[in-house]
């Protein structure tokens, strides 16, 4: 079973009402700790310097030089990584003001679809 931290809306830990960490486990933490790798960058994680999305290799200044397939091969290459996930594609990817969105459709080992909205 996948366990992991519970974010709120902010991607900020979140506290139980005796003031404890909260966590949340099985496929909304998959779901969770996902969108947390795909919305890293290499060498941004203190301990997983080489995991993440190469922001180097992609300029996402000039939405009409963004690479999507590039970019979203890196998004789904990132959700790979994770051991329960057989397959990961990004669907309906567009930049708004620099910002990335689209919708990661995973396939979990257990025959499972999760939708992850990034």
């Amino acid at each position: 079973m996948q366990k992991s931290l519970l974010l709120n809306q902010n991607w900020d830990i979140c506290l139980d009402s005796n003031g404890d960490f909260s966590f949340t486990d099985d496929n909304y933490a998959i779901a969770q700790n996902v969108a947390c790798a795909c919305r890293a960058f290499t060498k941004d994680m203190y301990f997983n310097q080489e995991d993440g999305i190469p922001h180097f290799f992609i300029d996402i200044s000039n939405p009409q030089t963004i690479n999507t397939t590039l970019l979203a091969h890196y998004f789904e290459k990132e959700a790979l990584k994770f051991p329960q996930i057989t397959s990961a594609v990004l669907d309906n990817i567009h930049i708004e003001n620099r910002v990335i969105h689209g919708q990661l459709v995973l396939t979990l080992k257990n025959g499972e679809t999760l939708y992850v909205t990034i």
